[in-house]
């Protein structure tokens, strides 16, 4: 970092006149590019609106701030990984104000955009701050040849404005000038190259910062696509940023990023969408997590057995004897897991579809075991015992099947209703025979399939399916 020297009684040179002016935006620009990085893009949201222009459209933006980096070439340094080229390890960095009242003129043609408009969706809106001559005004010099001090008339200013350039690759710059930041992307057109076809657009955040993305997927070696990490979203809802007595800051700056990454970890420490009721919600965003990422982990590698319940479901059974068919109702709805719905079977009405739902059917598990438990109940006022009593056999499966395999753990009824999980079969064990009789000093009702009208017809069971995830297979 350079200063001006001055001396006592020294005459004052134009030189250290201007360094006094320059030196200091030297300085800010250099801090700024230190502190942000190799940063660029928007820092608040402008309004695009179009005009057709009797078949010469331009665009027009509202006021706004953009930032745009570019490295100090002193500082490069020849590279051969991850490829050969140039590395720079400075940077200088400007943050410019767009005020279209300030501009000699506001109009961006995206004529030719949209001629080729194909051509054009991914383009980007490209803008950097560029100074111009401006405020003519009257000064005193001394005029040597005259020996005595002269008027003249020149410009006394030097103004930052900002030029725009629509193109797919990023523009040019000579060493010394600012560097391009892309604002916003062409998205797509609202009908293709015809009359009064609207350019579809995104602003782009300046802490989009795709290249950062790239290299925090090399160093975690899982390269999340742009859109799991994107500030797209954020940058479309600012026009929902609230009002503070009449008045709406949607600017998009540090303060906001550091706000939002606090609400996010709140949110970590017992927020969750799908947490259950008695989740503890009292801790602050900075006090430890009651478990890590990490702890949930290693209790998860400490699991006892890696075959787990993942269906549970209970079931009334009802045997119509008129219709020589059974009815099934699904017992405690709110209470399943991982069960859409139950019906008869549409090829015996003794065996019920148990269908999986969707969100189920869309994970890598693979069924081991399905297991039936019936349920012995005392029947009405005389506290009778109910022996109606069942085999279940469940259909095959294929074990090395998993649930998001579509040819597999289909039902009876597959062809009209799409739906997959397993089907279980209800056989009757009939009291008649001697091996089965029921020896009890109450009264009883006899069995499914052999009672008279009269008698209860109901059996009652619950089903739970086990599996094994591929991750633990």
């Amino acid at each position: 970092m350079d200063k001006v020297k001055l001396y006592a009684q020294e005459r004052l040179d134009l030189d250290d006149t201007n360094a006094l002016q320059s030196l200091v935006y030297d300085y800010v620009q250099e801090a700024l590019g230190g502190v942000f990085g190799h940063v660029r893009g928007a820092l608040s949201a402008p309004t695009i609106t179009q005009t057709e222009n009797s078949g010469n459209p331009y665009i027009q933006l509202s006021a706004f701030q953009f930032v745009t980096s570019a490295p100090v070439e002193t500082s490069a340094q020849s590279v051969s990984f991850p490829s050969a080229g140039l590395a720079f390890t400075q940077f200088r960095s400007v943050v410019a104000t767009y005020n279209p009242t300030e501009e000699s003129s506001t109009q961006i043609s995206i004529d030719t955009a949209r001629t080729f408009y194909q051509d054009y969706v991914g383009a980007f809106l490209w803008a950097r701050p560029i100074y111009v001559d401006t405020d003519t005004a009257t000064r005193v010099k001394w005029d040597v040849s005259q020996g005595t001090d002269v008027t003249f008339a020149d410009e006394t200013r030097e103004s930052q404005r900002v030029e725009f350039r629509i193109q797919t690759a990023e523009p040019t710059y000579a060493s010394g000038e600012n560097k391009w930041s892309a604002i916003a992307k062409i998205t797509g057109w609202t009908d293709a190259d015809n009359t009064n076809s609207l350019a579809q657009w995104q602003i782009l955040s300046a802490y989009e910062h795709d290249a950062s993305r790239q290299f925090m997927g090399t160093l975690s070696a899982d390269s999340l696509e742009r859109s799991k990490v994107s500030l797209d979203g954020v940058m479309n809802a600012l026009p929902l940023y609230p009002m503070e007595q009449s008045r709406s800051y949607r600017g998009f700056g540090l303060a906001d990023q550091v706000a939002m990454l606090r609400y996010k970890i709140a949110q970590m420490q017992g927020y969750g969408t799908n947490d259950p009721s008695n989740t503890p919600t009292n801790l602050n965003w900075y006090n430890a997590p009651l478990v890590s990422l990490n702890g949930i982990q290693t209790a998860h590698a400490q699991r006892t057995s890696q075959l787990v319940p993942i269906v549970s479901v209970n079931i009334k059974a009802t045997y119509i004897v008129g219709a020589s068919a059974y009815e099934y109702q699904m017992m405690d709805i709110t209470r399943r897991i991982g069960v859409e719905q139950i019906r008869a079977s549409t090829i015996r009405s003794n065996r019920v579809s148990i269908e999986f739902t969707s969100a189920l059917l869309s994970e890598d598990w693979y069924v081991r075991h399905v297991s039936c438990s019936q349920y012995m109940y005392r029947e009405g006022s005389n506290n009778l015992h109910d022996y109606n009593r069942v085999n279940f056999q469940v259909e095959r499966f294929t074990p090395t099947a998993k649930l998001t395999e579509t040819t597999e753990y289909r039902l009876d009824d597959y062809s009209t209703t799409s739906g997959r999980g397993v089907t279980i079969e209800l056989l009757p064990l009939e009291a008649i025979h001697s091996e089965e009789a029921i020896s009890d000093s109450q009264s009883h009702v006899s069995v499914v399939g052999t009672e008279s009208s009269s008698a209860n017809q109901i059996v009652y069971f619950s089903v739970i399916v086990f599996a094994v995830h591929e991750d633990q297979y």
